[in-house]
């Protein structure tokens, strides 16, 4: 267990920061099981992923602040970042258009999957899940 000073604290409480001793959840295991079961495994724009997706959502995310047009700079990234970077760059998609597509291709039910990638793709995301 970590012993932190009351001033290192204090300035970790203000940045706003999250003390935590466990690794991270992944964002599916966060959302409220709707009783829904894929019938198959996602996709991320032609490539196969696990559960939400999360290293290629994250590596599109990236690209897309990066303003990445060529996917020579995603092979720097790990493989299922990798793989949502050069979707950015090959699907030409706008963020927003890219989420819907994403959660229409995997009948996503739950919003809080739409989640790793930026605003413009949750937004997207949000608003298949709100319509369908």
């Amino acid at each position: 267990m970590h012993h932190y000073s009351e001033p290192m604290l204090r300035a970790v409480a203000f940045a706003g920061l999250v003390l935590a001793a466990a690794a991270p959840v992944p964002v599916s295991a966060l959302c409220v099981d709707d009783g829904r079961k894929p019938y198959a495994e996602r996709t991320f724009f032609g490539y196969a992923c696990r559960d939400d997706c999360a290293p290629q959502k994250s590596g599109f995310g990236w690209a897309e602040r990066q303003g990445i047009a060529d996917p020579a700079p995603c092979r720097a990234l790990e493989s299922g970042a990798a793989e949502g970077c050069r979707a950015f760059v090959q699907e030409g998609l706008a963020p927003v258009e890219a989420g819907h597509a994403w959660a229409l291709e995997n009948e996503i039910s739950r919003r809080c999957l739409c989640d790793g990638a930026g605003d413009g793709f949750r937004a997207g995301c949000e608003r298949y899940v709100t319509t369908e």
